[in-house]
């Protein structure tokens, strides 16, 4: 009887390994997928940076190189300028107002979700949120007073025309008058088709 239990507990226990296993497989495999579903470190015909390129940041969100590390995030170049996920140097005066709750699978944690920061320095009452999907930027908002009618936010995943590298903006520039359109590339430049419309 006592054989018959143990080798029963056993096989249960082989279960919830297997289990357990299959589970990590499958949780990796798509982790791998959602990286694998951008091409990364491009080079354009002129030696210039082109696409998405992966970046690391400190704990102040200032770009730093993995040894130093505490994220990482995708930018997108063109022609060797950074024209999404560029994260302003002043952030690193900010403090961080709220942040998601990081969950670790190693030392450098991909920017995932809805990252607010407040400046009570030098632009005191700026407001500034990054929202990341799985490492890339899908949206910022920069708030100038922190009233919430002065401001700027950008849609990254609004596309122009399906064209890599466009996004949708739409900002406050006066109490009635707002600003809105799409920043897209032409022929290799950054154009964009913005107007101004009476609230």
């Amino acid at each position: 009887m006592v054989t018959l239990l143990a080798e029963f507990y056993t096989g249960i226990k082989l279960i919830r390994v297997k289990i357990f296993s299959l589970y990590f497989l499958l949780v990796s495999n798509i982790a791998i997928a959602q990286t694998q579903s951008i091409e990364l470190n491009k080079i354009n015909d002129q030696g210039k940076k082109q696409g998405y390129w992966k970046m690391f940041l400190d704990e102040k969100f200032t770009y730093t190189d993995s040894s130093n590390a505490k994220y990482s995030a995708f930018v997108y170049y063109n022609d060797g300028k950074i024209i999404i996920g560029k994260i302003p140097n002043w952030i690193k005066r900010c403090q961080i107002k709220s942040a998601p709750e990081l969950t670790r699978v190693s030392e450098i944690s991909v920017l995932n979700g809805i990252y607010e920061f407040i400046d009570n320095g030098k632009k005191n009452g700026w407001s500034y949120i990054l929202e990341y999907k799985n490492g890339v930027l899908i949206r910022d908002k920069l708030n100038w007073d922190g009233s919430g009618y002065h401001y700027e936010e950008c849609f990254y995943s609004k596309k122009f025309n399906d064209i890599e590298g466009s996004y949708y903006v739409v900002g406050q520039i006066k109490p009635d008058l707002i600003e809105k359109g799409y920043y897209y590339l032409d022929n290799g430049k950054l154009v964009n088709n913005l107007e101004k419309v009476k609230n």
